[in-house]
């Protein structure tokens, strides 16, 4: 890992600090916008410093890009606050963004060498089914996103699925806090009882998961 990516980790960590301060204490301030957006910002030039210093080879391409297409959603989801969940275009594309952002994650583990078994492709398509039937009675108030949740649930989990195949243990680990933020963060958007912490609870497993990630890109 190069010099140059340890006083931009540093920096990343300090603003992740704050994020999840001010989160924490002022969940409505436009300063968890700017934090948020800096943060993401962070893992993404990280990254970027790996790509560039790497080798150039074709699964860094598609592990950078995906970075780039989680920090779109992660700008669409700071802007998603205060829509009805119905009518809530900016949610919309964040979650479609974090989708193409894990089928190029699994498009790169594959380059990477991980070999899915077939039967394994029937995992994520039953926990989206049952996902599906537990969104029927909506107890987390999913709505007209119920659909589109479903499908990214079969995604991240195909995801998590190629990332341990890698048997790259920065890969497994940042897919399984990705995974983790995610339910965390279905809490945060859909459950009825919020609770503040939750939100910074997200943000520390979601950008120590894209951290690692990003270390990927310093390896290869």
């Amino acid at each position: 890992m190069d010099n140059l990516v340890i006083p931009f980790t540093f920096l990343f960590f300090l603003s992740l600090v704050i994020l999840m301060t001010i989160t924490y204490l002022k969940p409505n301030s436009n300063l968890c916008v700017v934090f948020k957006t800096l943060t993401s910002l962070g893992f993404l030039t990280i990254g970027t410093i790996g790509y560039l210093l790497g080798n150039g080879i074709p699964s860094a391409t598609y592990l950078l890009l995906g970075l780039v297409l989680c920090v779109i959603g992660d700008v669409a989801l700071a802007f998603s606050h205060g829509y009805p969940l119905q009518y809530n275009m900016p949610a919309a594309i964040g979650i479609t963004s974090f989708g193409c952002a894990h089928l190029s994650f699994i498009y790169c583990f594959i380059l990477l060498g991980a070999s899915i078994p077939m039967y394994y492709v029937f995992i994520p398509i039953i926990i989206a089914f049952n996902i599906f039937l537990i969104m029927i009675k909506d107890p987390f108030n999913f709505g007209a996103m119920r659909f589109l949740v479903a499908i990214y649930a079969f995604i991240i989990t195909f995801m998590l699925i190629a990332a341990f195949c890698t048997h790259n243990p920065f890969i497994i680990f940042g897919a399984i806090l990705f995974v983790l933020s995610d339910i965390v963060l279905c809490f945060v958007y859909f459950f009825a009882d919020r609770y503040p912490i939750l939100r910074s609870i997200n943000y520390l497993l979601y950008y120590s998961g894209q951290l690692l990630l990003a270390f990927v890109l310093c390896t290869l």
